[in-house]
């Protein structure tokens, strides 16, 4: 079962890598999988995950980083 929106991210401007998922895996919506990567058979990958290691079969992978505030950001500058 693959989600909305998943992205395979296999092509690093010279070499087109594989991305492989395997018979009963589940990768929820919003992934990016970023190859070269295989997601195991009935391996679990969650919603908004980025997956740049393979995921184990069996197993429930979780990939993204915590909500981190950064004080006194500037934003970017405008040109005039």
């Amino acid at each position: 079962m693959i989600g909305t929106r998943v992205i395979t991210c296999n092509h690093d401007g010279i070499v087109i890598n594989r991305t492989i998922i395997k018979q009963g895996a589940y990768v929820g919506s919003s992934c990016n999988l970023v190859a070269l990567i295989n997601i195991n058979t009935n391996g679990t990958v969650v919603s908004g995950s980025i997956i740049t290691e393979e995921a184990a079969a069996d197993v429930l992978t979780i990939a993204f980083s915590r909500q981190v505030k950064i004080e006194n950001w500037k934003g970017p500058k405008l040109r005039k």
